[in-house]
């Protein structure tokens, strides 16, 4: 945190917000594009998980996986991805 000029300024992710006046503002659009991201990639996931469970048993060995994988792959919770993406 840093003053500055009588406004307090916080470093979040890359991004600074203003602690004062338009901080509401700010501070909600970007918990809503985070929001929006995350639910995105969740939808991803499972979109993803659902076209390789489609997938058949000689083209899973052609890729190198196996019907249990797929199986441990598709019984993931949506939102989880291992940390890979943020």
């Amino acid at each position: 945190m840093a003053l500055f000029d009588g406004k307090l300024e916080v470093a979040r992710g890359g991004e600074y917000e203003i602690a004062r006046g338009q901080a509401g503002a700010i501070s909600a659009m970007t918990w809503l594009r985070r929001l929006g991201r995350r639910l995105r990639r969740w939808q991803q996931l499972h979109h993803e998980r659902s076209q390789l469970w489609s997938l058949s048993d000689a083209t899973l060995r052609d890729i190198g996986l196996s019907r249990a994988d797929v199986e441990r792959e598709a019984s993931r919770s949506f939102w989880d991805d291992g940390g890979t993406h943020r």
